[in-house]
């Protein structure tokens, strides 16, 4: 599949549509649940033409997904860093790390490989490990092959030590389901009250690191834009979950432009409050 050309992957891509969303009807319920949740106010027809663009999108970020392996000048155009100077500049200007908030918007797995070379600092990937260890494990050599530095979770605050002091870009992306919800910050997202990780801000807050958000835009299919945008050089002077608060409303702003490319087969909410002071799971009735 990392040889098919373009022009032969989104054939692909448009064979595999009607299977995935007609046939297998892949967390169908899922999406149709966090779509109409998440708009009420747009009609049924409204809901459908979002869920149909969403799965197109999906089957095509899946099978872009095996097209790590291009050229890295093919990768720096198809994946290009809008402020990629900037950014550069800065980290040699304040000699420190910085640390970059990330999305399930777009095409995140092409920044997994190019985290490597896009910059002239190395890319720490932070990821959740798959529970199959052969699975995991070729994974991981994927995505490090061209110099981006994997680290599961759990080795997160090992890493941050070994690696802050030396100018490396660490990337989190934090708009996964956290499970440990006593532990978790609760942000309005889509006009629901979402729990959000804490590790991010928590990182950034005590090794005071310039703090960005990256933005992921589709220009066209397999051309993606990216910007880094600063939240803050000097984080621990926020007021607490501020960090966390930027993020949400940056991850709202780009959904609001483009509904469709945001991950909706992913279980979000499933950790609601009630008026009870409990918590419980909507996917259940589903």
């Amino acid at each position: 599949m990392s040889f098919v050309p373009f022009k032969i992957l989104y054939i692909l891509s448009d064979m595999m549509y009607p299977i995935v969303y007609w046939v297998i009807r892949y967390r169908r319920k899922v999406v149709r649940y966090n779509l109409t949740s998440s708009f009420p106010n747009k009609s049924k027809s409204e809901i459908i033409a979002i869920e149909k663009k969403y799965y197109r999108h999906l089957c095509d970020i899946t099978l872009e997904s095996f097209k790590t392996n291009m050229p890295k000048k093919t990768m720096k155009k198809r994946y290009k860093v809008l402020n990629r100077d900037k950014v550069n500049n800065h980290i040699a200007e304040t000699n420190k790390s910085i640390l970059v908030l990330v999305h399930h918007y777009n095409n995140w797995e092409w920044g997994t490989t190019s985290a490597g070379f896009q910059f002239d600092y190395p890319g720490v990937i932070v990821y959740h490990k798959i529970s199959n260890f052969w699975i995991d494990k070729n994974m991981k050599k994927s995505r490090s092959k061209r110099g981006t530095i994997m680290v599961p979770t759990e080795e997160t605050s090992r890493t941050f030590k070994q690696y802050v002091d030396k100018q490396h870009m660490f990337y989190l992306v934090a708009d996964q389901y956290p499970t440990a919800i006593r532990f978790s910050y609760w942000e309005e997202f889509l006009g629901k009250e979402t729990s959000w990780f804490s590790g991010p801000e928590i990182y950034s807050r005590k090794y005071n690191i310039p703090t960005y958000i990256l933005s992921i835009k589709k220009v066209k299919r397999g051309y993606y834009e990216l910007y880094y945008k600063k939240v803050s050089d000097s984080p621990k002077d926020l007021p607490k979950q501020e960090i966390t608060r930027l993020y949400v409303e940056e991850l709202e702003k780009l959904i609001m432009e483009e509904p469709a490319y945001w991950i909706w087969s992913h279980k979000r909410w499933k950790s609601m409050p009630d008026n009870k002071g409990s918590y419980f799971n909507p996917y259940d009735k589903l």
